[in-house]
């Protein structure tokens, strides 16, 4: 019985939890669904994304991840449901979680219907008390990734507008 109800409480935590996992031959994504792609550096953080909502420019997050995954070569390529608001709100490395909250900003997009989107590249500095971050862009970088590993999105790849937003305080 305690197992059974272990197994339940784990299931549980990780509901709406998934990794990047597209298959290398993935097809292009259904009017449902949105690809997309971020470049993350070092290769060793977790990032994970939530969903959740926005209101008069503030993010405020659901209770579990949609997405959470380290890096494949550099990139993250994952499946979301299309119309979902995302940000990345939690980044573990090295022993360290991280969470942009209590007004801290966070990277955020909105998921656009049956597309393969490019978000940019993050490069993360995380020790015990702190993390910096700096984004930079190179489709070009993104979309040969794509070419070698999922050839069927290359040329769909597009950029999307994102932004760094204001997260709520109960977004820890």
């Amino acid at each position: 019985m305690t197992r059974l109800i272990t197994a339940l409480a784990v299931l549980l935590l990780c509901a709406g939890c998934t990794s990047s996992g597209l298959d290398k031959d993935a097809a292009p994504p259904a009017p449902d669904q949105t690809y997309f792609v971020i470049g993350v550096y070092p290769s060793d953080v977790e990032v994970s994304f939530f969903a959740g909502s926005l209101e008069h420019g503030v993010f405020d997050r659901d209770p579990f991840a949609a997405v959470r995954s380290t890096p494949s070569g550099g990139y993250i390529v994952a499946s979301v449901k299309a119309g979902q608001t995302l940000a990345i709100m939690k980044l573990v490395a090295r022993g360290y979680e991280a969470w942009p909250c209590r007004g801290m900003s966070a990277l955020v997009f909105t998921a656009p219907a049956g597309r393969v989107v490019y978000l940019g590249d993050a490069s993360y500095q995380i020790s015990e008390t702190w993390v910096r971050v700096r984004y930079s862009y190179d489709i070009e970088k993104a979309r040969a990734y794509l070419k070698a590993f999922y050839p069927q999105l290359a040329d769909r790849l597009e950029r999307v507008t994102v932004q760094n937003l204001t997260t709520t305080a109960r977004s820890c």
